[in-house]
């Protein structure tokens, strides 16, 4: 079942996925994590088009799926804009930080923002 996953190269009808803080759900992320462990224990790298496949989502959004929940962001200035926008307007790195991500520490958030304000 695996190869066939990995091959099937279908991104029709395929459901977007969208970090969003105030619905997340870790049912999702619990799929791609036992999946993932499942078919491709480290070190093995995976093949995100079988685990878009498995959960038929698009294929980039699993590749940013399994980044956030790593905590690995992807600092654009667009996200660099809403942190300080957000600490501007009194929130608590916690905060933001699961603004970001569900697994990104506050002093990452942190960080980055003290960074910015150099």
């Amino acid at each position: 079942m695996l190869k066939c996953l990995e091959i099937c190269q279908v991104d029709e009808g395929k459901a977007w996925w969208t970090y969003d803080p105030n619905s997340f759900s870790w049912e999702m992320a619990d799929q791609m994590k036992a999946f993932l462990a499942d078919n491709y224990p480290a070190p093995a790298t995976p093949n995100f088009c079988a685990v878009s496949n498995y959960l038929w989502i698009n294929r980039e959004d699993c590749i940013h799926m399994s980044d956030l929940l790593r905590g690995n962001i992807v600092w654009t200035d667009e996200i660099k804009a809403r942190v300080v926008d957000m600490r501007r307007k009194g929130m608590l790195f916690k905060d933001i930080s699961k603004q970001l991500s569900p697994n990104l520490s506050a002093q990452k958030a942190r960080v980055m923002h003290n960074s910015l304000q150099r």
